[in-house]
């Protein structure tokens, strides 16, 4: 039996953000397990970071369509500035009709069977209700994380807009699929109901880590060799993945004399410049010992995760519920990864399955940590389950839920 899928979604290539991965490899293995797979998106400009070199080749069953999208940081503010409504209900909210208009012609064209859509972007829920509406298919929302009003604040006014589109999407869709089962949870304690939600986690895919490998020849070299190099790629924040902790601790171990800049650095990849952190830096004398550099692809930071000694992941309280998509990909090189975490959090309850990774909260538990890496004396085991977080095995989880949903086709 034929089945044609209409995916909603604001990131896709080339768009360098972190939630690509989750849509287009659901897009990818879909189609192996007879969908066409059919992605409604915006164009490249409405991008804050491009990866210039992640193309798709689409086959006969895979079609993109791209729909006029402005930023309102980068094409709609004035010296910098603009209006707070105008970020209703995201920065990108001005695809909404550009993205319905274009989703009715798809509609019309490939008669979908099935509408999903996917957040960090609200506005991807109301394109997908309207849809669902207008062609009248079931509709598949991915929400991966909680929307904020729920567990923080974007503000009062944001606050308001995202609850009415949370009942809007409870509402309509046929199902609500979570990437934690702590999110879940959440959802049902909130909505009083246990029979409209799933849990698809995140993963790592085998495909990714073979295309990296074929770069590793022509990527120059990143870490110096003489040195223990442990490795950061992602955003950093104050409020949820603060990393001054780190900070302190290898200052206290450089002025106990545990390590220097002659044996260790510590490098952060796309998390900006460092500057909001540079007086700090040189208040605890390392400076020379952390740095910061700009963003790179998807596939070249792959590269970087396997080349490093260790890896680092900083995942605060505000974030219990969630558990950051990049930590499948960690898993995958088979480093020793530095979790900063709750250990009471969705992020701490995964990592304590692989031998892998080292769960520390206090400064003393950093500084004993990163000596234990330095001096080679952490136990290092053969890793059994990683298979099971493959993003192909995600995808036929999927494929699983879409299915149920479905009417029976009459022969």
């Amino acid at each position: 039996m034929s089945k044609t899928i209409l995916m909603v979604a604001f990131d896709f290539p080339p768009s360098n953000a972190a939630s690509v991965q989750r849509t287009l490899k659901f897009f990818e293995y879909l189609n192996e397990f007879g969908w066409t797979t059919i992605l409604l998106t915006s164009k490249s400009k409405a991008y804050p970071l491009v990866d210039e070199g992640s193309d798709v080749t689409l086959n006969d069953n895979q079609f993109v369509y791209r729909a006029t999208a402005l930023d309102v940081h980068k094409h709609l503010s004035i010296q910098g500035k603009h209006l707070s409504w105008m970020k209703t209900p995201d920065r990108w909210g001005t695809w909404i009709p550009f993205a319905i208009n274009l989703g009715k012609k798809i509609v019309k064209r490939h008669k979908p069977d099935v509408i999903w859509s996917t957040f960090p972007t609200p506005s991807a829920n109301i394109i997908a209700n309207s849809l669902a509406k207008y062609s009248n298919k079931p509709w598949v929302a991915d929400y991966r994380d909680p929307a904020p009003y729920i567990h923080t604040t974007n503000g009062k006014w944001l606050d308001q807009v995202h609850k009415k589109i949370d009942n809007l999407t409870f509402k309509n869709a046929q199902k609500l699929v979570f990437a934690t089962q702590a999110s879940k949870e959440l959802y049902q304690s909130h909505y009083q109901c246990h029979d409209k939600f799933e849990v698809i986690e995140n993963g790592y895919d085998e495909n990714n880590f073979i295309k990296a490998k074929a770069l590793e020849a022509s990527h120059p070299e990143l870490f110096n060799k003489h040195k223990f190099s442990l490795y950061y790629a992602g955003g950093l924040y104050p409020n949820g993945r603060d990393p001054r902790p780190i900070f302190q601790a290898i200052a206290s171990l450089n002025s106990h004399q545990h390590l220097s800049k002659d044996n260790f650095e510590l490098i952060f990849q796309g998390a900006g410049d460092g500057k909001e952190f540079s007086d700090l830096l040189k208040k605890l004398e390392i400076n020379h010992i952390v740095s910061f550099l700009k963003p790179t692809s998807f596939l070249l930071a792959l590269v970087n995760m396997t080349r490093a000694n260790a890896l680092l992941l900083i995942q605060d309280s505000r974030f219990n519920l969630q558990i950051p998509g990049k930590i499948f990909e960690y898993f995958r090189t088979g480093k020793p990864l530095i979790i900063k975490t709750d250990k009471l959090g969705a992020t701490a309850q995964l990592a304590m399955d692989n031998p892998l990774c080292h769960i520390v909260e206090s400064q003393h538990e950093i500084e004993e940590l990163i000596v234990k890496l330095i001096r080679k004396t952490c136990k290092i085991t053969k890793q059994d389950k990683i298979l099971r977080h493959s993003r192909k095995e995600k995808a036929r989880s999927l494929d699983r839920i879409l299915s149920n949903i479905l009417p029976i086709k009459k022969l």
